[in-house]
């Protein structure tokens, strides 16, 4: 299949990122791109699930515990390629990038498309399963979303969502993708607007996707919301990010000092009666 995405783009979505910054991965974008083209498969459709699982490894167990773990996986496709498993996670380590990539290709073509798992739909559906708390037209919603992007076309989105019985997972969801976004629920901004919605104290809906701001020599993932904006000061080291730590930009202007009072001025009669002219 003749890639639909260049070499050159693949290199650049991954030094680009999505809001937490370059990818660990981004280094290696030319050997991974090979490893991928030489599977079949489809450039965008990888780097999608990619960015669903762990925003290009700049969030989560992933960055947290530099898993290596492209996909997301909880176990190798072949074992002897893991490394062992995340602390107080169930995701599979790598020792390298090529390592994981080569592995999620492999379980990809071998497990899934050689079955006749051969569409985005088909495929997670059992890769991301209701019984395992997913959300599969969310995450369907969300590949086909990036795809169509990359690729320069319009995005058609599944229709006839269906959900499990979690009502308020549902409306969250629906809530973001009528504003054309995604709800990640591992994601610190999202988890962050649930819980304070959950104790009263109300973000409303993200009105702009998350991005990232430089001010001096300080770096801030940014989103804003309809009544607030969050922000997560960046290590210098992205891997280093403290995601827990996200802040609400009104709290930021409450601890603001004071504005200094101005000197009061002295009664001046009218300009039409005094003026540098008047002759006392």
């Amino acid at each position: 299949m003749q890639p639909r995405i260049s070499q050159q783009a693949f290199a650049q979505i991954l030094q680009r990122g999505v809001g937490g910054g370059a990818s660990p991965a981004a280094p290696f974008a030319n050997e991974l791109y090979d490893i991928i083209v030489g599977n079949g498969l489809d450039l965008a459709v990888t780097l999608a699930f990619f960015v669903h699982e762990s925003q290009f490894c700049t969030t989560g167990v992933c960055a947290n515990q530099d898993t290596k773990n492209w996909g997301g996986r909880r176990r190798a496709f072949k074992q002897q390629r893991g490394i062992g498993r995340a602390r107080r996670a169930p995701l599979r380590g790598y020792a390298s990038w090529p390592d994981s990539v080569r592995d999620w290709c492999e379980l990809i073509l071998y497990g899934y498309v050689n079955k006749g798992l051969d569409t985005i739909e088909k495929v997670v559906l059992v890769y991301a399963p209701r019984s395992d708390g997913n959300v599969p037209e969310s995450y369907i919603n969300t590949v086909r979303r990036m795809v169509a992007a990359w690729q320069g076309r319009a995005f058609e989105p599944v229709n006839n969502h269906i959900y499990p019985h979690n009502i308020q997972e549902a409306l969250l969801t629906e809530a973001f993708l009528s504003a054309d976004m995604d709800c990640h629920d591992n994601w610190a901004f999202h988890k962050y607007m649930l819980s304070e919605a959950q104790a009263g104290r109300l973000l409303g809906m993200p009105i702009d996707d998350s991005q990232i701001i430089v001010v001096d020599d300080t770096s801030c993932a940014v989103q804003v919301f309809a009544l607030d904006t969050l922000y997560t000061p960046l290590a210098k080291e992205a891997n280093e990010t403290n995601w827990s730590d996200v802040r609400r930009m009104s709290c930021l202007l409450q601890q603001a000092p004071p504005t200094e009072p101005q000197p009061s001025q002295p009664n001046l009669p009218p300009s039409s009666s005094f003026s540098s002219t008047t002759r006392l």
